[in-house]
Formats: C-alpha cells, structure tokens, sequence
C-alpha cells in the first residue's frame, strides 16, 4: 500500500518515550491513545491494489485489537485523572468509531458533542467541518450543510471541505451542485490515494451508484465502556459509562453508614 511505516511508528515511539517521561499527565496518556487507535486501523486503510478505504467502508475485522485495547486502557487512566484537554477529547472520539459495530451504528450524537467540547478547547473550522459530519447522521444532510457552508471562507482551498459538501449535496438531491464540489476537490487534492479516492467518488455519482458496506467488526474488547461529553452547563469536559441492561445509571450510589 501506498503508506509510509515510518512515520507512524516514529510517532509512537516519541510519544512512547513522552509517557515514559510524563506517566501521569493526562494529555499525554490521551496523545498516546489517539496514536494508538488511529494505528489500530492501518491494516484496513487500503485495499490490495493499494486504493485507500475510506472509514465508512474500511473491513473492521483487520482492525488491531491488541492496539486498541491498549489505547482504551490508557484513556481509562487519563479520564480518571479529570482534567480533560484537546488529545483526550480526540482519543475519546477515536474511541467511539472503534466500538461502533458499523459507520450507521456509531454513536453520533455523543461524537458531535466531543467535537463540541474540543471546539471550546482548541477552535478550529477544521474542528467544527468534522462536527458537520455528525450532525449529517444526527439531524441529517440539510442541517449538516447549513453548518458546513458558512465555513467556505476559511475551508474553500481545503479539499475535504468540498468533499463533505458533495457528499451533503448528493444526499439532498442536488447532484449538478455535488458534482461541481466534487470535481474541486479533486482538483485541490495533491495526495495521489486521495485523488483517486475521489475520482471514484465522482464516477459514482455521476452513474447514480453508491459504494457498499463492508462486514462488520466482530470483537470482544467492543463491550467497553462508551465515552460521552455531557452538553451544557456542564463547564468540563466529562465521561461516563454507556448504559447497560439492568444497571440503573440515574440513581444515586448508596451512603456509607459508620
């Protein structure tokens, strides 16, 4: 596959060496996570004739399991810690795409949530581009453009940003529309996987196709804990346990009696 080895497991390695210096801060243990998960999912990024996979289509069964048990113990800890930072906020959204059993069943809401939380932490359009993408499987295609095209001032020369609006534009019927904003980031696109990634998008759309869904993970270390951020006024970034059948959540744990 067309993917440099070294880069990523020079990363790791220098945030490895960081955790080692820095065992109890937060941020690392949450940078460390997020390196971790994002590794886990190396195996499926490309197909065997080297064209990349995009996450809603990647085999999740090539998914390392060992690697991201290893990222969801340290964001345990680093969540335990409560002091809540950027790389943390990632980690946890990295971690709600590695429990969904499929791209339809990720848990959405709680992911445009965190992309709420991370805007507050560290603004960016990049960060609120992404926080379209929930809203799109939230409230849906509509919403999700009304959120995506002001952003044009700062997005119009990054490629994803009209890869998004074609994707939204396609979904509400305005094909003409979202095959003007696919053919611009093809033509903004300088990664080679990428453009070719998008040039199938593009013959999809224009023959009225759309792509399949691959199988679905199947994996043990799935049954772990969800990571969730609590909406205002909450002023910290918070997590708590997904609800589980026959664990009552709301109700207060019992008073010790001396």
């Amino acid at each position: 596959p067309p993917r440099s080895t070294l880069f990523p497991y020079t990363t790791l390695f220098r945030s490895r060496t960081l955790h080692n210096l820095m065992p109890n801060e937060p941020e690392v243990l949450g940078l460390l996570a997020l390196l971790l998960f994002h590794e886990s999912r190396a195996a499926a990024r490309f197909d065997g004739w080297g064209r990349m996979i995009r996450l809603s289509d990647q085999d999740r069964s090539k998914w390392n399991e060992t690697l991201a048990l290893e990222a969801t113990s340290l964001l345990d800890r680093a969540i335990a810690m409560r002091k809540p930072g950027p790389y943390q906020v990632q980690a946890a959204i990295a971690a709600l795409h590695a429990q969904a059993p499929d791209w339809e069943r990720t848990d959405w809401r709680q992911i445009r949530l965190l992309y709420g939380r991370l805007q507050t932490m560290s603004p960016s359009p990049v960060v609120l581009l992404n926080r379209a993408v929930a809203t799109r499987y939230v409230t849906g295609p509509e919403a999700a453009l009304s959120e995506t095209d002001p952003l044009k001032a700062d997005l119009d020369g990054y490629h994803l940003f009209h890869a998004l609006r074609a994707g939204l534009l396609a979904a509400l019927g305005r094909d003409d529309e979202a095959k003007e904003a696919s053919e611009r980031a093809l033509a903004l696109a300088a990664n080679p996987a990428e453009r070719e990634l998008l040039t199938r998008g593009l013959a999809l759309l224009s023959s009225g196709e759309t792509t399949p869904r691959t199988p679905r993970l199947r994996a043990r270390w799935r049954n772990r804990p969800s990571y969730r951020a609590r909406e205002p006024p909450y002023g910290a970034l918070r997590f708590s346990p997904s609800r589980r059948p026959g664990l009552d959540h709301d109700r207060a744990p019992p008073r010790r009696r001396d």
